[in-house]
């Protein structure tokens, strides 16, 4: 039976007929449950989404996002996190920062040196709200 299915042109028969098959030989798939390695966190304080999925800005520093991006390094078992603030006007990164360690001091030196940069400005600041 291996050789009669070793040699079966996987692209001539239906997932229907390939579950039968499975089923008259006893083979099941066994899938694994992903696992979250990290602690959930719920904020003790958020502010109200006024930003509401409006992503356009007619002037410059009305609107910044940001965000956490997890890297993986080859090679190495560490985590990179790359901290980015977006003006939505320009869709320009203007303030980024890279560290081994997610946390909220990553994003708040970030927010402390795009204040710096621009101290003038008074945009709606919206993250992902988790961190």
């Amino acid at each position: 039976m291996k050789i009669f299915i070793n040699k079966l042109n996987h692209n001539s028969f239906s997932e229907g007929y390939i579950h039968i098959l499975m089923n008259v030989l006893g083979i099941t798939a066994r899938i694994r449950i992903k696992k979250v390695n990290r602690i959930r966190v719920k904020p003790k304080y958020t502010k109200e989404n006024i930003l509401s999925r409006d992503f356009s800005a007619g002037v410059p520093n009305e609107k910044w996002l940001t965000d956490v991006t997890e890297f993986s390094i080859p090679g190495d078992s560490r985590k990179l996190y790359l901290s980015a603030f977006m003006d939505i006007y320009d869709n320009s990164i203007f303030e980024y920062d890279f560290s081994f360690k997610n946390n909220n001091h990553l994003v708040f030196s970030m927010f402390d040196k795009a204040v710096k940069k621009y101290p003038d400005a008074r945009p709606i600041f919206h993250s992902d709200r988790r961190f």
